[in-house]
């Protein structure tokens, strides 16, 4: 029997990494063991609150396909990847973070993937560098904030923060062990693998807000039965968790065979600061290690079947499941515009679209790199006040004086690459008088 496809399963309750530079001298970290060890608690985790309501099993459109022998679709061997040489092809933007150890010593390095190929003439830094053993890793999509999971004060895993641009370093103070860290491209939320007494809990969480911890008895309390929720990535805009139910008891609960399920959680919050989730199943397998796009629209996961470990991707707007490679490999990551991704293999990291076109960076004899997350996006914040005001508006009629037609405001003409992937934020006060201009703002 071939694997089983679960697509469009939703359950809902409403309002409830890169190879080392070149042999030259790397750069003085930015955090030390130090600066951990006198870093600032992380807000509470619990702050947020999931809204009561009911929750609803919708079924419609279960899609089972299974075929029995061998898979019938072609991918290429992890092996035969890179051998050894650095690829040329992906000066395409974003930031490239990932964890480089030689014996006892671990470092986080920070490329940015905007000039060649050569991590040491692209601004590699190194943010951290110590004894720690980093599990995960993650950067924001501007590289000024990166979170990573390593001992902390009481030998158990804790979540660090680090503000790059202002040297300010943050951390979990929870009793149990996380894992797993993952960030949105503005660097506003976060979510990573915890532990609660009721067994292993998906963090979800505002960055100097607050955020929530679901375990298998929150679940319980809201479907009827206990859901173990492990290896948890974060969408790009930071309102969806790719992640795997491992209990069996989600297959049980869609009638069928007790099975890993990897799945889709979305949040929504609503005015009164109450967090709302809808649980989507979509795929039925021996699964592990998914990651999303920017919205979930593509989930990037591994499965182990028939013997080999299949690197897959779904597209959930076709649906359609797509292999990549064959191999297993270290922390796959699909970035937020869905069409490229990066692992670590043998040692090295690599990067490469979904089409298959994958290279390793920069490889280095002396070190093993692992855990790479690549945040390719564009986040753009514009400021302003009246310093190209005040403008007076035409008179429409509607009995408003010059000084009640005059309004102050501020223009910014941007030209962004368009080979990256953006979302457009507005933030504005203005007095109910708001229009779009093109070329001549007083036209």
């Amino acid at each position: 029997m071939r694997r089983s496809l679960l697509l469009a399963i939703v359950l809902s309750f409403v309002v409830v990494g890169c190879s080392g530079p070149p042999d030259t001298a790397d750069p003085v970290a930015l955090f030390t063991d130090l600066d951990l060890e006198n870093a600032s608690a992380i807000a509470d985790i619990s702050e947020l609150a999931l809204a009561a309501s009911e929750h609803s099993l919708n079924a419609a459109g279960l899609l089972s396909n299974p075929v029995s022998g061998s898979r019938t679709l072609q991918a290429a061997s992890v092996e035969a990847l890179g051998q050894g040489k650095s690829s040329p092809n992906f000066s395409v933007g974003g930031y490239l973070v990932y964890v480089e150890h030689n014996g006892r010593d671990y470092s986080i390095r920070l490329a940015k993937l905007d000039q060649d190929s050569d991590p040491g003439k692209r601004g590699d830094q190194v943010i951290y560098q110590g004894k720690k053993p980093i599990q995960s890793v993650a950067v924001s999509g501007d590289g000024n904030v990166v979170a990573f999971v390593a001992p902390g004060r009481n030998d158990n895993n804790d979540v660090y923060v680090l503000d790059v641009k202002r040297k300010r370093a943050s951390a979990t103070t929870t009793a149990g062990s996380e894992s797993d860290i993952s960030m949105s491209l503005d660097g506003r939320y976060l979510a990573w693998q915890g532990e609660t007494a009721n067994g292993t809990s998906l963090v979800w969480f505002e960055n100097g807000v607050g955020g929530l911890m679901l375990d298998p008895a929150v679940f319980a309390a809201l479907y009827g039965t206990p859901l173990t929720m492990v290896e948890p990535s974060l969408s790009g805009n930071g309102m969806s968790v790719a992640l795997v139910e491992t209990s069996g008891n989600l297959a049980t609960l869609l009638g069928q065979a007790p099975a890993p399920v990897l799945s889709v959680l979305t949040f929504s919050i609503a005015p009164n600061g109450q967090v709302g989730l809808g649980l989507a199943a979509l795929y039925l397998g021996d699964v592990s290690e998914p990651s999303v796009d920017y919205d979930a629209g593509k989930v990037l996961f591994q499965e182990l079947f028939g013997g080999a470990t299949y690197l897959s991707v779904i597209d959930r707007s076709i649906p359609r499941l797509t292999d990549i490679l064959i191999g297993d490999v270290d922390h796959p990551f699909i970035t937020a515009d869905g069409d490229y991704l990066t692992f670590s293999f043998g040692g090295n990291a690599y990067v490469g679209t979904l089409a298959g076109d994958i290279g390793a960076l920069s490889p280095s004899a002396g070190s093993t790199d692992s855990a790479t997350y690549w945040a390719r996006g564009n986040i753009t914040a514009y400021d302003g006040s009246n310093t190209l005001g005040p403008f007076v508006r035409p008179d429409d009629g509607g009995g408003l004086d010059a000084a009640g037609r005059t309004v102050g405001y501020h223009v910014h003409e941007f030209r962004p690459p368009a080979t990256d992937y953006y979302e457009i934020l507005s933030v504005q006060d203005y007095d109910g008088f708001l229009t779009l201009y093109e070329k001549n703002f007083n036209a």
